[in-house]
């Protein structure tokens, strides 16, 4: 069994999970965060968990060439090459995180969409590793009592709610949840939402 096996959650429990919970990030996602709250342009990029480089594309043409693309799956090294970062990681970006700093005085930022079963252990890596996060989370990830100790040492600064829901299937079914970019590191604080016919 995938080391992201899911345990699957009531909300998901009606539909069968992707191995090692892949769902690849459409394009507008990602341009929707670059439009409303792009990474800083001084921070050298990860993605920590990249598939088949579906951010890592959107942000090679938009001129944001990440890094380093960490990805688990073997089976992605190539498709993630041709993307286009500077470098492609194969490994869990958990234990991967504590050494992913760049030279000195270059800072980190982090642009993902996590395994939601890992959601929350991603997050945490991601706030150790960079000043600078923004995750693609389903906006229930908001409220849970397990929680309340992230949100409270560490407040979202900026939420971009995607105002339609993503197909991550490639067939344009979505799931029964709602999306937001979680930004931590943002000057700007409040929530932003994405008009329904961004692309």
């Amino acid at each position: 069994m995938s080391e992201f096996a899911l345990q699957l959650s009531p909300a998901y429990e009606a539909r069968e999970r992707r191995e090692a919970d892949y769902y690849p990030t459409p394009a507008w996602c990602t341009r929707a965060l670059l439009r409303h709250c792009p990474p800083p342009c001084w921070a050298r990029l990860i993605e920590p968990a990249a598939g088949e480089g579906a951010i890592v594309r959107e942000l090679v043409d938009a001129g944001r060439r990440p890094w380093r693309a960490i990805e688990l799956r073997e089976e992605c090294r190539e498709a993630l090459k041709q993307a286009g970062p500077e470098e492609v990681i194969i490994g869990d970006w958990r234990r991967l995180a504590p050494t992913a700093q760049p030279a000195p005085r270059e800072v980190l930022a982090v642009v993902g969409n996590p395994p939601f079963s890992l959601a929350e252990e991603f997050v945490w890596s991601c706030l150790r590793a960079a000043p600078w996060v923004a995750l693609l989370l389903p906006l229930g990830f908001l409220a849970s009592r397990e929680r309340w100790a992230l949100f409270s040492a560490h407040p979202v600064r900026r939420l971009i709610v995607l105002s339609r829901r993503p197909s991550f299937t490639g067939d344009g079914k979505t799931d029964c949840a709602d999306y937001a970019w979680f930004v931590w590191g943002c000057r700007q604080r409040g929530i932003s939402w994405a008009h329904p016919e961004e692309e």
